[in-house]
């Protein structure tokens, strides 16, 4: 089991030694980047200095009920297919609308299982490139969404990188990389991004 930050603080105090008081402070730091990034796996190099075609990296995320709401509130989307309803009480029977819908699912308890968005499924990208390389910036998106998300589903984020172009305009490269949001090795949403990064390099050969 990880130390506590509680904890190390108070080794850091107690401990005789700036040795001790170091490492504290290390770990601290360490704890505080694994609790508040992202976790991205793959070749893309950090930081965008070796890139070359074939390169990819992944995150994998599990939307829950309050990330699919307090999106909803931010955008302001209210669609019922990405509300929970209680199909056994009035206030939750589904209207003409939703009734015979391809996209509901009723579990065993009678509520219906929301569909996360498929904008929040597609930031996974901008996690990806925002984590990776902080400074990109992104200059297109094509998206095709090809089978539902539910809630509590796992899920991966992945990019790929297909053409590196050298900008000398911009300072930098812009990279058009294949996306993907896959399900159970199923793709759920495709397209192409194309990002700028700023003072990135390339690979002497691609992969």
């Amino acid at each position: 089991m990880p130390p506590t930050l509680t904890g190390l603080l108070r080794v850091g105090l107690v401990g005789s030694g700036n040795r001790q008081l170091f490492d504290c402070r290390r770990q601290i730091r360490h704890l505080k980047n694994s609790a508040n990034l992202p976790v991205v796996e793959g070749n893309i190099p950090r930081g965008g200095e070796g890139l070359a075609v074939g390169q990819f990296a992944d995150t994998r995320r599990i939307f829950s009920s309050n990330d699919i709401r307090d999106f909803a509130r931010i955008i302001g989307d209210y669609n019922p297919l990405h509300e929970s309803l209680d199909t056994r009480r009035p206030s939750g029977q589904l209207s003409d609308v939703l009734n015979g819908h391809p996209l509901i699912k009723v579990d065993e308890n009678g509520m219906t299982k929301e569909v996360v968005h498929g904008i929040l499924l597609s930031s996974l990208f901008s996690c990806i490139f925002g984590t990776l390389i902080p400074g990109s910036v992104y200059r297109s998106q094509t998206l095709d969404f090809r089978r539902p998300v539910f809630v509590d589903e796992a899920i991966l984020g992945r990019v790929q990188i297909i053409n590196i172009e050298k900008q000398r305009r911009l300072d930098g490269l812009i990279v058009r990389c294949s996306t993907y949001v896959l399900k159970d090795d199923k793709e759920c949403v495709r397209g192409e991004a194309e990002v700028w990064i700023r003072h990135g390099t390339t690979a002497e050969k691609d992969l």
